[in-house]
């Protein structure tokens, strides 16, 4: 015999049949219990939560896109940048003096077949993907020419974040809030129009996440333009 405590009281329940229903709750995968009478259904629909409650973990990490070690995969590219695939491995690392590469792969705008160059320029475009994380996270390293070089979220199709390198090519951690769009299509694009000193970005870790490296530090509207 079951007891079940409802808000109308506790009542016995002598026959009942238990379904496991797995919900999405704070996107987190939660098994959830239901217990229905089944000798009176009409009269009667008793739930029991927390029944077995046997798992709490945040959702994991999304790729955006796919990238492998030669190509950009299903990102696509328009100009003279990211026309020869990622940097991968220590040897590229060296090439293009960047650090922090802890064996990812690497987008750069400036690598070429023989090395680095600023002077390519271009843009590289993720796949369209649905938010459906609490952030958006990457590692950024590269020059911090702003409105000419950037790695950019676009919201159905117009851009609602932007964020720019550090003069260094040391790769930092980055991410934005984005549960401001959830449930909405979306993709990355990373925009190098900038030639000479500093003229590259070099990205890494482009992921949805609910944990990432270094939280979002809010710098105020984006290209704020006086009145």
């Amino acid at each position: 015999m079951l007891c079940l405590i409802t808000n109308c009281g506790r009542h016995q329940v002598s026959q009942i049949r238990i379904e496991r229903v797995m919900f999405v709750i704070e996107r987190c995968q939660i098994p959830i219990f239901l217990a229905m009478k089944t000798h009176n259904r009409a009269a009667s629909l008793g739930l029991a939560v927390s029944i077995g409650m046997t798992s709490l973990a945040l959702a994991q990490d999304l790729s955006i896109g796919h990238l492998d070690k030669a190509s950009y995969g299903d990102w696509k590219s328009t100009g003279t940048a990211f026309q020869f695939g990622p940097a991968y491995g220590d040897d590229w690392m060296r090439k293009l003096d960047v650090e922090n590469g802890d064996g990812d792969i690497v987008i750069s705008s400036e690598k070429v077949a023989d090395g680095q160059d600023d002077r390519p320029q271009g843009t590289l475009t993720s796949p369209e993907f649905i938010i459906s994380r609490k952030y958006i996270s990457f590692r950024i390293a590269g020059g911090d020419i702003e409105h000419h070089l950037g790695v950019n979220l676009l919201v159905e199709g117009k851009m609602v974040r932007s964020a720019t390198g550090w003069q260094s090519d040391r790769l930092i951690p980055t991410s934005w809030d984005v549960t401001a769009w959830s449930g909405q299509k979306a993709q990355i694009q990373i925009v190098d129009e900038a030639s000479g000193d500093w003229g590259h970005l070099n990205v890494s870790r482009v992921r949805q996440t609910d944990t990432p490296e270094r939280l979002p530090v809010e710098t105020g509207r984006l290209y704020h333009e006086s009145l």
